[in-house]
Order: structure tokens, then C-alpha cells, then sequence
């Protein structure tokens, strides 16, 4: 032992960042998407409750105005949002909070509750982390276009 802080143990790799591998696949589904907690509706708890369905005010996903002009969409209207690995619907919502080429989808809301029956995990692969077989849910591209 050294007293100091060893970031390194002999053989171990410490997680760092991997850009984008892909660039066909980052132009085919431009913005990067953020799954959060949302305040009512925690990763699908309290989900069967209506008086919570109803202040967390629907499924949506956050959208910087500029790239919903670009897309074409109206805000608060219905769009599919989509990759490889499959779709959902979800409004969308403006928000001059989310920077350009960034979404936002607030919690997993339940598949009943949707229109087409899929919620925001079907865009979600099953891949995992090199260090420590983690999830990779904060690793995704998407598209979104109008209904």
C-alpha cells in the first residue's frame, strides 16, 4: 500500500468514454436520447393511479422548438419516435431546456396506456456495459417523425 489513492489496479480498466462508433447510424437517428425520472410517474410506479397520470400530464418526450420546426411537428402532437431496435408513440413537447439534437422521455410510462401498446423501451437495446454488465439505456439514438 502507497497511503495514496490508486484510480489503476494492475489489470483493471476504469470506464471512460467511447464516441459514437457508427456514422451512418448517427445520421440515420440524429438525436440522443434521455430517459429520466419523471415527477409523478417513477419508472412506471404509480403509473395505475389517475390522479398521478394525470399531473404528470401524459406520455411525451422533450424536444429543443428549433428541431421541432425542422421535423415539421406541431407541440403537444402525437410523433413516432424510432431506431433500430423498434418504435413508439409519444407528444411532443417543446422545451427551450433541451439542447439541439437531444431528447427527452420522462419515465416509461405502461404499455396499456399508449397508443400502439409500446412505451419508450422499445427503442432500448439490450446491450450492456463493458464494466460491471450495467445498462446501457443512456446510450441510444433516435428519430422522431409526425403521425
Amino acid at each position: 500500500m502507497t497511503g495514496k489513492i490508486e484510480l489503476i489496479k494492475s489489470g483493471k480498466k476504469l470506464p471512460g468514454y467511447e464516441p459514437p462508433n457508427n456514422q451512418k447510424l448517427t445520421e440515420t437517428y440524429p438525436f440522443r436520447l434521455i430517459t429520466a425520472p419523471a415527477r409523478f410517474i417513477l419508472n412506471s410506479n404509480f403509473a395505475q393511479l389517475d390522479a398521478h397520470r394525470e399531473k404528470a400530464n401524459g406520455p411525451y418526450i422533450l424536444v429543443d422548438p428549433d428541431d421541432l420546426k425542422q421535423k415539421e411537428l406541431v407541440n403537444g402532437s402525437w410523433a413516432e419516435v424510432y431506431n433500430q431496435y423498434g418504435s413508439c408513440l409519444l407528444k411532443v413537447k417543446a422545451s427551450e431546456y433541451v439542447p439541439s439534437g437531444v431528447v427527452i422521455a420522462l419515465d416509461a410510462w405502461w404499455c396499456q396506456d399508449l397508443p400502439g401498446k409500446r412505451n419508450i423501451n422499445a427503442v432500448i437495446g439490450d446491450k450492456v456495459t463493458d464494466l460491471g454488465e450495467g445498462s446501457t439505456f443512456y446510450n441510444y439514438n433516435v428519430n422522431i417523425r409526425k403521425i
